[in-house]
C-alpha cells in the first residue's frame, strides 16, 4: 500500500463497512495487500513489463463458539455485505469450535514506518533502465 493516503483511507472505510454489516457475537476482519511489478527480459530486450496490485479481504464471524471464514477481493458495498452474510451463514452451520477463543476487541496500532519513496516510485521505465545496464554488465 502507498504512503497514508487513499488507498489506506478506502481500505479503512471498506473495514469500517464491514464491520458494520456483521449480526453476530464477534467478528474480525483482516485485510491483506500486495503490489508487484516485474520485467522480463530475453535476447538482450524486454519482452515483458507488469505492474499489478491484490487486496484481500478475510472476514471471520463468530456464533457462539461457532466460526465462519470467507473472502473477497471486491471492495463493493454489496460484496463487503455478502462476505459478511456469508461467514455469518458458515458460522450457523458449523460444529462449535472446541478452541475458540473470542475475536480480540478493538486497538489503536501505531503506523509501521516501512514506507520507501524509492521503492514505490519504481515504474516500467525505471525498471527497464535497470534490466538495461545489468545487461549492458553482463
Amino acid at each position: 500500500m502507498d504512503k497514508p493516503g487513499a488507498d489506506e483511507h478506502n481500505l479503512m472505510d471498506a473495514v469500517e463497512k464491514t464491520l458494520g454489516f456483521g449480526s453476530n457475537d464477534g467478528m474480525e476482519v483482516f485485510v491483506e495487500g500486495h503490489r508487484m511489478g516485474f520485467t522480463r527480459f530475453s535476447n538482450e530486450r524486454i519482452t515483458q513489463n507488469l505492474s499489478r496490485s491484490k487486496f484481500v479481504m478475510t472476514v471471520k464471524a463468530c456464533i457462539g463458539a461457532r466460526e465462519g471464514i470467507s473472502r473477497t477481493t471486491d471492495f463493493s458495498p454489496e460484496s463487503l455485505e455478502a462476505v459478511v452474510r456469508t461467514a455469518e451463514e458458515i458460522a450457523a452451520s458449523s460444529r462449535e469450535n472446541l478452541e475458540h477463543t473470542p475475536p480480540i476487541q478493538p486497538a489503536q496500532v501505531p503506523a509501521a514506518d516501512s514506507y520507501y519513496e524509492n521503492t514505490v516510485r519504481v515504474g516500467p521505465r525505471e525498471r527497464a533502465a535497470m534490466v538495461k545496464r545489468t545487461i549492458e554488465r553482463c
